[in-house]
């Protein structure tokens, strides 16, 4: 069969993944280019048809989320017609066996080691490379956020501020809504220059290489910061209260705001990058519209500017949700080695959202309706 991998090999091989990217850009595509061209010599002197083998188990095993190598060889070896094909997929189980365990378990969160988990949920575990992080790890902390915005918010609040005079806020819903346009501008840019420049991310079809982007931790490090983006853009909802606006607050309006935070919580949570790309992209571009368009209605009457287009603002936001939805659905029928699960979790909402998004631009602009709506518009 030829020699496998050693641990050494292989932590040579895969010790780019878990370098901290602290360089220049210049050191990263040196390494990178060193580790080609290491990986190639690796499969000329050792046995390549193992490795291969082992790299088509392990792309096979991520497709049925994390089946165990060791279970998925066996089912292969049964169906092999020969004795060489049985041995041969008994050795990429190994190698892959020694890829995991060498990448992951020396890599431990304080010291401990992290434990492999196949099982058919294993997807919703944190990453162990992010999961002390503020907020991420477990679901409580970021729970404890929804169940205070949505008591404080839609029960709470207004019946405190029924006998209470509304909130004169002009020039702090001014200052908010230009600092939102700015963070979505800075936020669209990092994507467009880690996602689509530096990683080479296609727009169609990109599997998750959250575990071998090296710039993962850059990546995840301005994703952590767009959490807090969507924990910040709560504060909608407050405004709304503090100004007696309650009519604003609707079921669209919760709901968008609670499962936006939900879906990029999960993302950065779970370390799923690639096809997700698409989403801070779109999203923060319709913001800067959106907050654009707010900023400006927060002005005094006397130099406000004529707001004729804030239907379009709505437009925008459908298109949005329809390319996305059609965008994810792509995984669901194409292999990209993207998790399924998470392709039709986020199909769905953009379809969810499609609709609700729709029918509010109906209910409040068609049948040649032209006044202001008795419900305002609020984006995620």
């Amino acid at each position: 069969m030829g020699k496998l991998w050693t641990t050494r090999d292989v932590r040579r091989h895969w010790k780019r993944q878990t370098t901290r990217i602290h360089r220049g850009d210049g050191a990263v595509r040196e390494q990178k280019q060193a580790r080609e061209a290491e990986c190639r010599q690796q499969k000329r002197t050792d046995h390549p048809a193992a490795f291969q083998a082992a790299l088509n188990l392990e792309r096979e095993c991520k497709r049925r989320w994390r089946v165990d190598p060791a279970k998925h060889a066996d089912e292969l070896a049964r169906d092999a017609k020969s004795s060489q094909q049985r041995g041969l997929t008994a050795a990429a189980a190994e190698t892959v066996g020694k890829m995991r365990q060498d990448m992951w378990q020396p890599q431990g969160v304080n010291g401990t080691e992290a434990v492999a988990d196949y099982s058919a949920l294993s997807w919703f575990k944190p990453d162990e490379r992010i999961r002390d992080w503020p907020l991420m790890g477990s679901p409580a902390a970021v729970t404890s956020v929804l169940a205070l915005y949505l008591m404080g918010c839609v029960v709470v609040g207004p019946r405190l501020m029924k006998d209470c005079k509304a909130f004169s806020m002009r020039p702090i819903l001014i200052v908010y809504n230009i600092a939102m346009v700015a963070l979505s501008v800075f936020f669209a840019y990092l994507t467009v220059k880690l996602a689509y420049f530096k990683s080479g991310y296609s727009l169609v079809c990109q599997a998750n290489d959250s575990k071998t982007n090296p710039f993962w931790e850059v990546i995840f490090y301005y994703g952590w910061w767009y959490v807090m983006l969507k924990v910040g853009e709560l504060l909608d909802t407050v405004f709304f209260v503090l100004r007696k606006k309650n009519n604003h607050i609707s079921f669209l309006h919760v709901l968008h705001h609670t499962l936006a935070l939900i879906t990029v919580w999960l993302d950065v949570n779970l370390a799923i990058m690639g096809q997700v790309a698409l989403f801070p992209l779109l999203n923060c571009s319709v913001h800067v519209v959106m907050y654009s368009y707010y900023a400006l209605a927060a002005l005094p009457p006397s130099i406000r500017p004529n707001l004729w287009w804030k239907r379009y603002v709505t437009i925008f936001q459908i298109a949005q949700f329809f390319v996305l939805m059609v965008h994810s659905l792509v995984p669901v029928f194409k292999d990209c080695d993207f998790p399924r699960p998470f392709a039709v979790f986020m199909a769905l909402e953009a379809a969810l959202f499609f609709y609700l998004f729709s029918d509010f631009y109906v209910k409040n602009y068609g049948s040649q309706k032209q006044g202001d709506s008795s419900t305002k518009l609020k984006g995620q």
